[in-house]
């Protein structure tokens, strides 16, 4: 609480008082010489001290919105992620996803199974669930299959043992649909499942994909290349952007024509337009590995 000071017998204004408490007590201090007649300004009963105690309450909210507007302002000192990830576009840095927890899994099977296990991309497992903590979803996330015979496997205690299978922690969502192109620049498309795993685009994110995105016209499939910004991207050039808010929210964004390329105008069967006909829609899909 500031403290109200004399100087040369006047009181001082203390421009620090900017809690309840100050407030109260700076406007209590100003009475006996602004308001001499006024005596009973600490009775609680007082309507004038209600009024005091009110203007006291609605300075303390606006100094606390002030302080954190100020704070906000600056990436030392933000606490909300909101302005994390704004400040850090400002400067050309992208806050990374979530990292998704890896694992190298290993499997037991009945000593009299020798058929021949095939895992394929997105097939699941789980962790024991527990009272306070709900299990855990692996997934096998390589783009090759993995086939084990188990007919060739050594039994130990009547069971057989695969080791080393990795899996990593999340859910493939595939064949998403995330809306017809209308020709426009700069589309924006959400994905629908929050939590989307996206790590930087390095030899991983070249070997293993965290997010693919097509667009399908008539019969014709294209798939479209994943940037870091669309700021280097050329007129016609496939590209688009993935943009992440406070809430963990994704948003597929696609260029202008002059940086990046946009997606083709559906235009249904016997439209006017020639060179314009189709018979499905383009489809951006998106296939990711988000957290569940």
């Amino acid at each position: 609480m500031a403290e109200i000071k004399k100087t040369n017998v006047q009181l001082a204004v203390d421009v620090m008082a900017r809690d309840y408490d100050s407030l109260l007590q700076s406007m209590r201090a100003l009475i006996p010489t602004k308001l001499p007649e006024w005596k009973e300004y600490e009775n609680e009963a007082d309507f004038g001290n209600v009024l005091l105690e009110l203007f006291a309450h609605m300075g303390d909210i606006l100094s606390y919105y002030q302080d954190r507007a100020v704070n906000e302002s600056f990436l030392s000192t933000a606490q909300t992620r909101r302005s994390i990830i704004q400040h850090l576009r400002l400067i050309g840095y992208k806050l990374s996803t979530a990292a998704p927890a890896s694992a190298a899994l290993t499997l037991t099977v009945p000593e009299t199974c020798n058929e021949v296990i095939t895992l394929q991309k997105g097939d699941a497992f789980a962790t024991k669930s527990q009272e306070n903590s709900p299990s855990i979803r692996f997934e096998y996330t390589r783009e090759v299959a993995m086939e084990i015979d188990c007919s060739t496997l050594s039994a130990s205690g009547g069971k057989k043992t695969i080791e080393n299978i990795p899996i990593e922690e999340g859910r493939l969502v595939e064949e998403e649909i995330l809306g017809v192109s209308d020709g426009s620049t700069n589309q924006q498309y959400p994905l629908t499942h929050a939590g989307l795993i996206l790590r930087s685009l390095g030899q991983g994110q070249q070997i293993q994909k965290d997010i693919i995105v097509l667009t399908e016209l008539g019969e014709t499939i294209e798939e479209w290349r994943l940037q870091d910004s669309l700021a280097f991207s050329r007129e016609g050039q496939k590209d688009y952007i993935v943009e992440i808010d406070e809430n963990d929210q994704a948003m597929i964004i696609f260029g202008d024509g002059a940086f990046g390329a946009i997606p083709p105008l559906w235009m249904p069967p016997n439209s006017p337009w020639p060179g314009r006909r189709s018979r499905t829609p383009p489809r951006p899909r998106a296939e990711r590995s988000g957290k569940p």
